[in-house]
This record gives C-alpha cells, structure tokens and sequence, in this order.
C-alpha cells in the first residue's frame, strides 16, 4: 500500500497526538485507532474471524482490526449480496443492470475505503490500497446468507483466494461486474462518437478486455497490439462508419482509437476507484 501508507502513518501519529496525548477537543480522526473503536475481546463474530484468518495470509503486513472494520466490512456484505442465481451474464441486458448496481457500487467503494484505512499494519503492506480492496471482495464473494439471514462462509471455497492467478499476477483484480461496468462505457462512447455499435458479444470478448485493461499504459508497446486486435475480432458488430473504420473487426484505425481511449481514460477507472 505504498500509495497512501505514508499519509495513513501521518494521520495515525496526529491522532495519537492530539486526541490521546493533549486531549484537544477537536483532533484529527484516525479509523484505525484501536482506543476510539475498541473492540471487546471475543465479541468478534465468527464470520469475521474467518474473514481475518484469510486476509492476513494475503496481506502480510496486517497487524490488527478495530470495530471499524468489523462493522462496515458486514455493511459491505449485506450491501453488496447477491441472489444465489444472480450470476455473469452477457446480453442485452447488460447496460440496464450495470446502471443498476452504480449507486451499489459507489456505496460499496465508501465502505471499502473505511475498511483498508481502519486496519493497522506493521510495515508497509505488499499491495496498494486497490490490490487490498481486491482480496476484501474476493473474500466477501464467499459469504451467504441462510434462511434466518444469518452470515455464513464457504470454508473450503475461501481458501482458494491464496492461489488467484489474476491476484498473484497483477496483484489486484477486475471483477466482473465492474468488467460490465467499464464495457459499457467503451461501447457508449463507440457509439457516441458514431464510430460503431456493438450487436453482441461474448466470453472471449471479456476475456480479452480485461487483459487489455490490465495492460494500463503498456497497452501502448507494440507488441501488446495484437491483444487488442483480438479484442475487436471477438465482437459483433452492428453497424459501423464505412467511410472511417471499414472491417471494423480488423481495422488498424480502430485498434488506435481503441488504444487511446482506454489510454485517456485509465482503463475506464471512476473517480471514485482509488486505482492509483
């Protein structure tokens, strides 16, 4: 988390400071602070627990929690549940439900903030902050609800987090839902800018995609190229400009317009996607 570790540590020595040293009425607030969210020994519910046993074997650093953490992770969790068929789709439904979940999102990336921040760790941590919103989602995906609304996790499916080749790779995922997210942004702005519209797509599609979007700004070089060629060959296309971008499942000027925009725009990152 060499990206906000240094301002954490700032935030945490004013607090400890101006709150538990001088006492000053107003002091600077730290989320992790263990005194202010002190947590009652063995008051730590036990789908927490199981939370805590994982994230530490995949933040090295971590050294300990607060309430903080223990209530806005469960808030996290009931926000963010899902029907047990609610599952990846790839139709034309996919704008609609994608509007859908935005407030969900946006809500969801608060309480993640929260979350990371309220956690202490004993030195730099071997991830950024966006790498340990990450192995949080990853972990909640595994908890269900049962019929008394109860919080429950998949034991055995929740230790296979450990061996995520996407995580291990570039040492933060892109979910699918927020996969969704950021093609329909490319697909609006194809068809804003009357470049083309997209009838369907498919698995493979996505598949490229989020390869491109992890690419960041080496999606430049040349030799990552030909990734989003394949891109543009695995997608449908309704209609395009044949005067500007004919064969556009094959055609260099879209793969540069395509290139650029993903280059322009952080890969489709929202403002408040702390990716940094």
């Amino acid at each position: 988390m060499s990206d906000i570790y240094e301002v954490l540590e700032t935030i945490k020595e004013r607090h400890e400071r101006e709150k538990h040293e001088e006492g000053k009425e107003e002091s600077q607030i730290d989320p992790s602070c263990p005194i202010c969210y002190k947590v009652k020994e063995g008051s730590e519910p036990e789908w927490f627990k199981e939370f805590w046993k994982i994230f530490r074997k995949v933040i090295l650093a971590t050294m300990n929690y607060n309430k903080n953490t223990i209530r806005k992770l469960e808030e996290y969790i009931v926000l963010t549940r899902k029907d047990k068929d609610d599952k990846y789709i790839l139709n034309r439904k996919k704008r609609k439900r994608v509007k859908e979940l935005e407030k969900v999102n946006r809500k969801g990336e608060e309480l993640l903030d929260v979350i990371v921040v309220s956690i202490k760790y004993r030195d730099e941590p071997n991830y950024k902050k966006i790498g340990i919103i990450s192995v949080i989602k990853m972990i909640c995906e595994h908890y269900i609800f049962d019929k008394e609304d109860n919080l429950l996790v998949e034991e055995k499916k929740i230790e296979g987090i450990l061996g995520n080749e996407e995580l291990l790779k570039y040492k933060y995922i892109i979910e699918d839902d927020e996969l969704d997210r950021r093609f329909v942004v490319l697909e609006e702005w194809l068809e804003k800018e009357k470049i083309v519209i997209i009838e369907f797509i498919t698995q493979h599609t996505m598949r490229y995609f989020k390869e491109i979007l992890h690419m960041e700004k080496s999606i430049l070089n040349e030799e990552n190229r030909d990734t989003v060629k394949n891109f543009q060959k695995n997608i449908k296309y309704q209609w395009w400009d044949k005067n500007k971008y004919p064969e556009p499942w094959v055609n260099d000027d879209l793969t540069d317009k395509i290139i650029g925009k993903i280059v322009e725009t952080k890969g489709f990152v929202e403002e408040y996607s702390d990716e940094s």
